[in-house]
Parts: structure tokens; C-alpha cells; sequence
């Protein structure tokens, strides 16, 4: 099995967004938009902290070798069902 990639994307969600807003010509630099994109990067900011905290204890709960065997196979779902189609 090939190792887990946790840096599938070097843009964040809301960076991602942000460029094929910018390249449709959909967001420019207008107050209003600037404000609301660092609030959604603040607030994607805060959901993956949350949820390094959560796996941090769930690893540590069920052990890390256990714990790398379901991130590979959640990995391998993924790619499966949504990744591959």
C-alpha cells in the first residue's frame, strides 16, 4: 500500500474557492469580500485544529498502529468511492 499523502492539496479549501472565484472574474478586491474570505479562513483555520485534536486522542485511545490502519483504509475508501469515479 502507498503511503498516506496529507498534503493532498497545498491551497486550503477557501484558497482554492477564493482562485476560481478570482479567475471567473466573480471576486475582486472589495472590502466586503476580503473581510469574508479571512473570516472563512479563520473559521477553516479552527475545524482543523478541532479536528487534529480529535484524531490526536483517538490515536491515542486505540493505539497508533491500529489507528495508521484505519487511516489507510479511510484513505483507500475514499479514493474508491469518490476519488476514482
Amino acid at each position: 500500500m502507498k503511503p498516506i499523502n496529507q498534503n493532498l492539496m497545498k491551497d486550503t479549501i477557501v484558497e482554492w474557492l477564493v482562485d476560481k472565484l478570482k479567475s471567473q472574474g466573480l471576486l475582486i478586491g472589495e472590502i466586503d469580500n476580503l473581510v469574508a474570505v479571512n473570516q472563512a479562513k479563520e473559521m477553516e483555520k479552527e475545524e482543523q485544529q478541532k479536528l487534529g485534536i480529535i484524531l490526536a486522542i483517538f490515536a491515542e485511545e486505540i493505539g497508533d498502529k491500529k489507528f495508521t490502519e484505519l487511516l489507510i483504509r479511510a484513505e483507500q475508501y475514499y479514493n474508491e468511492t469518490f476519488k476514482n469515479k
